[in-house]
């Protein structure tokens, strides 16, 4: 499947504020200050763009970024520290910021896009869903005992001593064992 069509159809399923806030919000723009100011290579700086959008679009966990950037760009656990919190702070926070503002002034059930339309679900009438009836109490029976079954039996256990090989020293005694007077 095609990489950009993968990244659409992931954007589309996105809630409808994150959509929105993603669109105006310049992420991209940002990813790249970050990327030079930290003196990234292109390469690098084009991953971390990469690895932010993947956390953004829900492909990766956000507790997976640091990790995921010291793999992928091939940097030291120090500079994806930095990194992280750079992106956390002026790409992350900023653009669930807008999420949340957008969330506030959104009608309920209505998408912020127009060709985004939420399908229509009947209400739920919980009420008779929860109505647990009480548990009915069960006879208490009391069992009968049987001490042919009851009674534990004493198996006695007997032990296996593996025997030690019989060594014969020619010439000499035994110079493992003490002499028995």
């Amino acid at each position: 499947m095609d990489a950009n069509k993968l990244i659409d159809d992931q954007f589309k399923i996105l809630d409808p504020a994150l959509q929105e806030a993603l669109k105006t919000t310049p992420w991209k723009i940002t990813v790249g200050e970050i990327a030079s100011s930290n003196d990234l290579d292109p390469q690098k700086a084009s991953g971390l763009e990469a690895e932010t959008m993947f956390v953004m679009y829900c492909f990766e966990e956000p507790a997976d970024f640091q990790k995921n950037l010291i793999s992928e760009l091939g940097i030291d656990a120090l500079k994806a520290k930095i990194l992280e919190s750079k992106v956390t702070d002026l790409v992350f926070n900023p653009v669930l910021s807008k999420m949340e503002e957008l969330k506030k002034s959104m009608p309920a059930g209505r998408s912020p896009d127009p060709a985004i339309e939420p399908i229509p679900t009947p209400p739920i009438d919980l009420s008779k869903q929860l109505e647990i009836e009480p548990p009915k109490p069960e006879p208490l029976i009391t069992p009968s005992i049987d001490t042919a079954h009851t009674t534990p039996q004493i198996i006695p256990k007997t032990e296996i001593t593996p025997e030690a090989p019989k060594v014969e020293y020619k010439g000499m005694p035994d110079p493992y064992r003490e002499p028995i007077n």
